[in-house]
């Protein structure tokens, strides 16, 4: 018995004096009783000197008075107590997280406190860090969102008259490429504070008939000159699911995208179909275009982050991210597949399946 006590106390004293935390143990009359080396080595003194000091002695009195009121604690309730502490030592501030547990007697006593404090000036240093960094982001997406993107629509206003009042057609080409430019810019700014609203959390979930956002959509895009989109229901009214508001923007997004790819006037096709998918009532919206395809190994790649497009593989980088992104909140799926099975060059479909509210 005695032989194993001294092998448990040899291990616990290493353990202690090996630890780069602060180990230690505070009696009633708020002495320290021991402390391991790290613990000595912050106060710049060797562990004898340490123990039989009391903690006003030891630290400045606001550090000494919070301490206290941690011990007190711990000694009033004999619970367990823990804390971040901010311990103003002479050689300047240090951020711990302080964990406290009482030592009892064989009576149930509580008679001393051991501690262990742990230097969390680094974590504390990176979350002011990142706290900065996530102002500043912010800052520049309203700065993009706002005072850009006003810039953005004058540019557009102007050069749009130009060209509606040009009439020699090759300086209307010539002009048709910066408006497009800048129309390109006008809808990434767009994404990225709708991304920024989704990021957030602010937006609500609630009840939204799918039919009639559909419906909107063939209302907008096929207002748009040179496109045409047909948008099949079959037969389906009041389809509701769980969403929040921008779940139009999932769509406009993906239509957006077929529209572009989609040459010689061919038009996109939008059709909704009830669905079970392990065992869920779901509604199945395609997205079908004639354009260029998508090859097989960009499937599963052009919803990642920021993937820039290329002419095989559409792409609006951070659009299509969004529509995963909102997909994937409201407990759905999105995928995209050859429009003719096994020829992606024949065009694409997208598909965006999202479980059926009941009512």
């Amino acid at each position: 018995m005695e032989e194993a006590l001294r092998h448990s106390e040899e291990r616990y004293r290493l353990l202690t004096e090996n630890s780069p935390d602060f180990i230690y143990i505070i009696d009633r009359e708020f002495k320290v009783k021991f402390v391991n080396q790290a613990g000595a080595t912050a106060l710049e003194k060797r562990p004898e000197d340490v123990i039989g000091q009391g903690l006003a002695s030891l630290f400045p009195p606001d550090t000494a008075a919070g301490m206290k009121a941690g011990l007190s604690r711990v000694f009033d309730t004999g619970k367990p107590y823990s804390s971040e502490f901010v311990h103003h030592l002479y050689q300047g501030d240090f951020y711990m997280h302080v964990a406290l547990t009482p030592v009892f007697d064989d009576r149930g006593n509580v008679i001393s406190v051991m501690g262990v404090s742990r230097d969390i000036n680094g974590l504390k240093k990176a979350e002011a860090e990142l706290r900065e960094a996530k102002e500043q982001a912010e800052l520049y997406v309203d700065l993009m969102g706002h005072d850009i993107n006003n810039m953005h629509q004058m540019a557009l206003g102007y050069l749009e008259i130009a060209r509606d009042v040009q009439t020699d057609e090759v300086l209307k080409t010539l002009l048709d490429k910066p408006i497009e430019a800048l129309q390109r810019s006008a809808r990434l700014i767009k994404n990225v504070r709708k991304l920024q609203k989704f990021r957030e959390g602010t937006m609500s979930v609630q009840m939204i008939d799918l039919c009639a956002v559909l419906a909107d959509l063939q209302r907008e895009f096929g207002a748009l000159p040179g496109s045409r989109v047909d948008v099949n229901l079959n037969g389906h009214k009041d389809c509701y699911v769980r969403a929040d508001e921008l779940l139009y923007d999932v769509f406009a997004n993906l239509a957006g995208n077929a529209v572009k790819h989609t040459g010689g006037g061919s038009g996109i096709s939008v059709s909704l179909d009830d669905v079970t998918d392990e065992g869920r009532r779901c509604y199945a919206v395609s997205v079908e275009d004639h354009g260029p395809g998508i090859p097989d190994d960009f499937k599963d790649l052009i919803f990642k982050r920021l993937l820039k497009g290329t002419s095989n593989a559409k792409g609006s980088g951070i659009g299509l991210y969004l529509v995963k992104s909102l997909v994937d909140s409201y407990r759905g799926k999105v995928w995209v597949e050859d429009r003719v099975p096994g020829d992606h060059t024949k065009g694409a479909r997208f598909v965006v399946m999202l479980p059926a509210a009941e009512l």
